[in-house]
């Protein structure tokens, strides 16, 4: 179940302890009916591809600096 906040147009699947917006913290939080959210942002998967690689070259240059 998808919700909206009409205040600050936060979506999501989770509300506040007393069905308010998470973000905001209104009571105009409702469900909505659509497709249902994404949880993962669509840049997760590149973000962690990039810090990955930007690890793996930083180990690299270290060990090689290391064993000169």
């Amino acid at each position: 179940m998808t919700n909206a906040c009409k205040d600050c147009s936060y979506r999501g699947s989770k509300s506040g302890p007393s069905g308010e917006c998470p973000a905001c913290g209104s009571f105009k939080f409702a469900p909505v009916n659509g497709q249902p959210v994404d949880e993962v942002k669509p840049g997760a998967k590149f973000q962690r591809i990039a810090l990955v690689t930007s690890w793996t070259v930083l180990l690299f240059l270290i060990l090689l600096k290391i064993f000169e």
